[in-house]
């Protein structure tokens, strides 16, 4: 009877733990109108294919030249309560005319924080610096 209640209570455990991380799957794409950086690698501006690969990075295709960059992840949130869907998008923060990924929202509402260099740091501090929304598709 132990053995039944410990197996049903890894069964549960097992079915919460891959509901929540299929929730966080997605691939979307989006056509960004100006270069930008991720982490300190650029990238031009065009059309681009996000796709989650676990929940901690996802993969940035050019959708033209098919080059791949893995983009860790982190600082995840999760939607405030009631929330069940959202716009997603690319958030990003541009100066001299170069855009830097910030964050990445997905349907279901959560955001990822994506890291930022030291450059791409200072670059947003400029007065002349301003957040840029792209939406996802």
């Amino acid at each position: 009877m132990k053995k039944a209640a410990l197996a049903l209570v890894l069964v549960v455990i097992s079915l919460a733990a891959m509901s929540s991380f299929s929730q966080a799957h997605f691939t979307l794409k989006a056509d960004v109108p100006f270069d930008f950086t991720v982490d300190g690698r650029q990238y031009a501006a065009g059309s681009y294919e996000l796709a989650t690969i676990n929940p901690d990075g996802l993969v940035l295709r050019n959708a033209k030249t098919g080059q791949a960059a893995l983009i860790p992840l982190s600082s995840r949130t999760d939607p405030a309560a009631g929330v069940h869907s959202a716009i997603p998008q690319l958030s990003f923060v541009v100066s001299d005319g170069r855009g830097s990924l910030r964050m990445i929202s997905d349907p279901e509402g959560h955001n990822w924080r994506v890291p930022v260099s030291k450059r791409e740091l200072e670059a947003s501090r400029k007065p002349e610096a301003k957040k840029v929304v792209v939406a996802l598709k």
